[in-house]
């Protein structure tokens, strides 16, 4: 993987990241921050 492959997909990842902020509740956040982390790493 290149510098600029991952640099894409972190950017799409910091924008599911930023879509976290309309879930209801914390755990809902939690649990939606863990699989976007798991899936960019």
């Amino acid at each position: 993987m290149t510098e600029d492959e991952y640099m894409t997909l972190a950017r799409q990842k910091y924008q599911a990241l930023q879509a976290l902020k309309s879930k209801p509740t914390f755990y809902d956040y939690e649990k939606s921050f863990d699989e976007i982390w798991q899936e960019l790493g």
